[in-house]
This record gives structure tokens, sequence and C-alpha cells, in this order.
């Protein structure tokens, strides 16, 4: 069930919230409002500071509607997000967190448990934590080159795919090519429909590779990152018949190496 293994999931990780459609943050306190809530604070602030002055959903379009058709852009811009508020939790924690709530904060993680996390199949862990791993990961470096005027530069040139947020010497000029797939419909006949059609992206076709369900199928993760670098682009589309039978077609295209 999916629904309830997200919702128990991030009942269970969230220590804060912002919600740009109500445009209300939340920060979750147990009895008082120490280091660990005042990191959290300074995190969901920033989404409150992003959405103020790019507006998340309609200028950005990171909203559901969107994101739909849109999935490598909006886990792209999801990454920059994150990555930009984990940086700034973690500058206001080494610059502005007193002892205190240092020491608040090292006993939390000390104590922290997440039961419901370590459950999930691998795939669905890494994929959590993409945005605040490698999303922190990209705003970093284009911090220690420019600093905070470099990080609000790339919200007017925004990441457009995973390749750039795993590469982030190919941001921003490297872009995904743009890949065609045929209509199979009328080939299959009337009994069958397309259940979804979308891009896979770099960071997909490496899960894919590294964290599938079956244990014995997956390559390590040095081998999977090789064979899903280079990717320059992607389309699928996933048709059904009326007896559950499922056709997978995927279209890519890939860099060539000298």
């Amino acid at each position: 069930d999916l629904r309830k293994f997200y919702q128990d999931l991030y009942a269970e990780q969230i220590a804060g919230y912002y919600d740009s459609e109500t445009k209300e943050m939340y920060v979750i306190a147990d009895g008082e409002f120490g280091g660990v809530e005042r990191m959290t604070y300074a995190h969901e602030f920033t989404h409150v500071l992003q959405d103020q002055t790019y507006d998340l959903e309609n200028g950005l379009k990171v909203n559901d509607e969107y994101c739909e058709n849109e999935s490598e852009y909006c886990t792209a811009v999801s990454a920059l997000l994150e990555g930009d508020a984990t940086l700034s939790e973690q500058y206001w924690f080494l610059k502005y967190s007193t002892d205190q709530d240092k020491n608040q904060v090292s006993d939390f993680q000390k104590n922290y448990s997440s039961p419901i996390y370590d459950s999930a199949p691998y795939y669905m862990q890494s994929d959590f934590l993409f945005p605040y791993v490698q999303g922190f990961e990209f705003v970093n470096q284009i911090f220690e080159k420019g600093g905070w005027k470099a990080v609000d530069q790339a919200y007017s040139n925004l990441p457009v795919s995973t390749e750039q947020i795993l590469h982030p010497e190919k941001y921003p000029d490297e872009k995904p090519e743009k890949v065609e797939i045929p209509d199979l419909l009328s080939e299959l006949g009337s009994d069958w429909v397309e259940i979804d059609n979308n891009m896979i992206g770099e960071w997909y076709s490496y899960l894919i590779l590294s964290a599938g369900i079956d244990e014995d199928a997956r390559l390590s993760d040095d081998t999977a990152k090789d064979a899903a670098n280079g990717w320059g682009g992607d389309a699928y589309a996933f048709y059904s018949d009326s007896s559950q039978n499922i056709l997978f077609d995927w279209i890519s295209t890939w860099d060539t190496f000298e």
C-alpha cells in the first residue's frame, strides 16, 4: 500500500514541513523548541523564502499536475530546492547554533531510529534521499564556486535533468535530447491501452540497475553508475491489455565517449 507506506514514512522522517499551497510552515516539537527544531526551522524557512521569491507551484512548476508528465524536470528542481534548504540548515548549524543546540542535535542523532525507512525496499530508500543527498552535493558545488549569489542564480537557470544533479559539471549546458516514442496502440489493437508515458533519466536508470527488488540481479554501485553515465535522453511508454499483459517500450540516446 504505497499511500499508507509514504504516510507512515513521512510521519517518521519529517520534523518540519512547508505547504506551498496553504503557505503554512510546520515544525514539530516534542515539548521544547531546541536545537533539532531550530535546525529544522532553518531548513523549512528556506522553502518559505524560495516560494516567496520564485513561486514553487506556478513559477517553478513544482506541482502535481506538471510533475506527473515532467518527472525528470521536477526531480531535478526538487533536488535544487532541498539541496539549497539542506545547505542553509547546515550553514545555520555551523555558524549560529549554540553549544546546547549542538548537544541536542547530537543526542537526537545518536538515539534516532527509523523502522519504516529501514523496512522499505532499497530502491525506495535511495530515491527518498536523492533530493537531500545528491541535491545537497549539487548545490554545495555551486556554493563553493560562487557563494549564495551563485545559488540564487541557479533559480534563473534551473537544472532540468537528474544528469545535471549527478554531474554538476554538466550544468547548465548539457540538456537532455528530445526523444520521440511511437504510439503502438494502432499495432497492438483495441484491447490495449497506454497506462503511462514519461522519461526515466540517469538517476532512475542507475536505480534500476543497482537497486532492483531482486538482489541477485543488481549490479554493483560503481558498475551501475558507469552504466548510467552518459545518458543523453529517453522516453518510455507502458501498455496493458484486458488480460493484464504488460508491454514496456523504451527508447534512449547516449553520449559517445572518445
